[in-house]
């Protein structure tokens, strides 16, 4: 039947036109154009990542290729010149002109004493240096860490900001006025002893009451020396004593004293939560206490490390319109946030009576989004009053983060990178024997002090600083357990004080971890500050590795400590890290927690096969070996030159050389500066009504 069918339809007419209708292909397309969509789609991202990876590439390690500086030192000429500058301190500057043919040429920006002062827009533009009146400091700093050299027991630091401080009282390229709030004494610990004078007291208004601080000045023994020896001369014409830059500096204290102040002790020296009325009074009272001593002492540059004393150029500002503000972040992830609450409606109004600021500077200068933030009334300084310019982080790595990953920083032209110094001095003592013995003995002192099994061959992990979310320590605390379950070898030794949500979370995890018994003897920690100045050497010289997963680094001046005392840094290669022999892991997503402990196991298993000769090489490398050249050098004169060229294009923007500082037409230092004209009298102006007692204008 089916074939009468057939028959029947070709019997029809158009048949032939029907059949062509349902001519279908034998099979289906195929896909060409998905096919290429399906190869082409991953090259944009892998085009972009490949961009990044070459553009934030740095050495991972430090490798034996400096050999070849060894050589050319060994060799002479201008390279082996600029190598032992580097090593020794010199003028780098000086030794470049010296080696061309030139004359050696004088201190780079020395500050002359005894002169006429002069203000910033007052000097000409061929100026090569600054002139001020004898007494005079051109630089004033204030941080409420702080470390007096010359006392045996005035040292309150909690991290690389103290570090720094404590170089900047010993080393700083200039005459320089240190303000700092003291802390509660504590006999044998912290002694602030007999200071050399008390000035007038500040009258402060906090939340509509006075306060009364005490200022007392401290000056360092050799300050005085300086100033009898030099009996009137200028900076340049005294005793060039130690100082690298071949010049001496006037350096001189003032210790705040007020009951909000000596609350707080060594172990908190920053008070929390900023979302308590208390800690809004204090940072009230110490910023317009800064901004007094502004006034009285007319510095040409206010330092300004960080948020906490970031509101007081705003309380000088119309008494001292010359002020230029040099702000450093030494972390800027800490901004002096209160992000708990919105500061709008009721909370405005008790915020301005709290920091004795009209409404409206509040709302322009303290909120960022709605929320408090402290750090932003410095950058608004320098973005209104210098044009942008005064901003520089403490690495150069660090300051290209701090100005892609923070918005509040975006509005400021550039953001320049400033190397901290590493003293020599704090290179490891080896005594008798070589680095393999002095690491050998300080191992076994280590491994007894802390329970630890005493194995010579184990593999000594160290983590040291602050429990937070900043340096990792979550995932110190997610990763241990396979460490020590994957490598019958490692020991793992961790210290420091819980700061925050992840750090109580790490120490949970980990108290857990050692009181179960399964790692007896491999695993210690210590949620406190540890002050035995024996055990943190021998644990530094003992350990094989340092640890440091750090999510953001702006410097790290832990890794520095360990590579120059032979142990090799395992972590992240992020801000400031990176410097110093190590196995590192550059994060690709530091908000995926799975791919950073992935990150962090990588590098730990690479440390753990590497060889003991390859170990060796690289500890040698870092700086405790007998060839000079292999060392990582953090010298003091590489960071003092650059601080110098920041001065000067705050306070000569028009010298050869720096750049050009264009200030607003509206800003109060540029109204200032016309209404002045040639005049030599200080015009002070009046746009914001803070309340200071006259007594602090004396």
């Amino acid at each position: 039947m089916s074939s009468s069918v057939w028959g029947l339809l070709d019997a029809l007419p158009g048949t032939d036109t029907l059949m062509d209708v349902f001519n279908l292909p034998s099979g289906p397309p195929i896909p060409v154009g998905a096919i290429v969509l399906t190869f082409i789609w991953p090259l944009p991202a892998l085009f972009f990542w490949l961009l990044d990876f070459l553009a934030t590439r740095r050495r991972r390690t430090v490798q034996d290729g400096l050999q070849a500086a060894d050589a050319a030192a060994e060799g002479g000429g201008v390279r082996a010149v600029l190598l032992r500058a580097y090593s020794s301190g010199a003028n780098l500057h000086a030794l470049q002109q010296g080696a061309a043919g030139g004359e050696p040429p004088s201190p780079p920006f020395s500050f002359p004493q005894g002169a006429i002062a002069a203000t910033a827009g007052d000097l000409p533009g061929d100026s090569a240096a600054l002139v001020l009146q004898a007494g005079h400091f051109p630089v004033m700093l204030a941080s409420l860490e702080h470390s007096l050299p010359h006392l045996p027991h005035a040292r309150a630091v909690a991290g690389g900001l103290g570090k720094v401080i404590d170089l900047i009282g010993r080393h700083h390229p200039s005459d320089i006025l240190m303000v700092h709030p003291m802390l509660a004494e504590e006999p044998g610990k912290l002694e602030y002893g007999e200071a050399y004078d008390e000035q007038p007291p500040l009258r402060i208004l906090v939340d509509g009451c006075h306060e009364i601080v005490r200022v007392f000045r401290y000056v360092p023994p050799k300050t005085l020396e300086n100033e009898d020896d030099a009996g009137g001369m200028s900076s340049s014409s005294r005793s060039a004593g130690n100082h690298p830059l071949g010049y001496t500096v006037r350096v001189e204290f003032l210790l705040l004293s007020h009951e909000l102040f000596e609350v707080r002790s060594r172990e908190s020296i920053y008070p929390n939560p900023m979302s308590r009325r208390a800690v809004l009074a204090f940072f009230s009272l110490w910023n317009q206490a800064v901004g007094a001593l502004l006034v009285r002492h007319k510095p040409w540059v206010f330092h300004c490390p960080d948020f906490h004393t970031a509101v007081a150029p705003w309380y000088a500002l119309p008494e001292w319109p010359g002020l230029r503000v040099l702000l450093v972040l030494h972390n800027a992830e800490y901004q002096g946030m209160v992000s708990t609450d919105m500061i709008l409606g009721e909370h405005l109004p008790k915020i301005a009576a709290i920091f004795n600021l009209p409404e409206e500077m509040v709302s322009k200068h303290l909120i960022l989004d709605g929320r408090f933030n402290m750090l932003k009334a410095a950058v608004d300084f320098v973005a209104e009053q210098q044009g942008g310019q005064g901003v520089c982080a403490v690495s150069k790595w660090y300051a290209a983060e701090c100005h892609s990953m923070y918005a509040l920083l975006w509005k400021l032209p550039i953001i320049r990178g400033l190397d901290n110094p590493m003293l020599e001095e704090e290179r490891a003592a080896l005594g008798q024997g070589g680095l393999q013995e002095a690491k050998a003995r300080a191992k076994l002192a280590t491994q007894r002090r802390f329970g630890l099994n005493e194995d010579p061959e184990a593999r000594l992990f160290v983590s040291l600083g602050r429990l937070v979310r900043q340096k990792g320590v979550d995932l110190v605390a997610d990763v241990a357990p396979w460490l020590l379950s994957s490598f019958p070898a490692a020991q793992l030794v961790l210290v420091g004080p819980v700061g925050d949500g992840f750090g109580h979370y790490a120490a949970a995890k980990l108290r857990k971890l050692k009181d179960d018994g399964q790692y007896a003897g491999r695993i210690f920690v210590d949620f406190e500050f540890m002050r035995d100045r024996d055990a943190l050497n021998d644990m530094k010289l003992g350990a094989d590795f340092c640890l440091m997963p750090s999510r953001d680094e702006p410097f790290g001046y832990v890794d520095i400590e360990f590579a120059w005392h032979g142990a090799l840094l395992v972590g992240a290669q992020a801000g400031g890290l990176g410097k110093v022999p190590g196995f590192y892991y550059l994060a690709q997503n530091r908000e995926n927690l799975g791919r950073l402990r992935r990150e962090l196991r990588s590098v730990v298993s690479q440390a753990m096969s590497a060889p003991a000769e390859q170990l060796r090489q690289m500890a040698e490398a870092a700086g405790v070996g007998k060839t000079v050249f292999k060392q990582s050098l953090f010298v003091a004169f590489p960071w003092q030159n650059p601080g110098l060229n920041m001065f000067k294009q705050l306070l000569c923007p028009t010298l050869k050389g720096s750049t050009p500082l264009q200030l607003p037409p509206g800003s109060l230092a540029t109204k200032a500066r016309n209404q002045n004209g040639n005049n030599n009298k200080q015009t002070v102006v009046h746009n914001c009504s803070f309340h200071f007692d006259e007594s602090i204008l004396k």
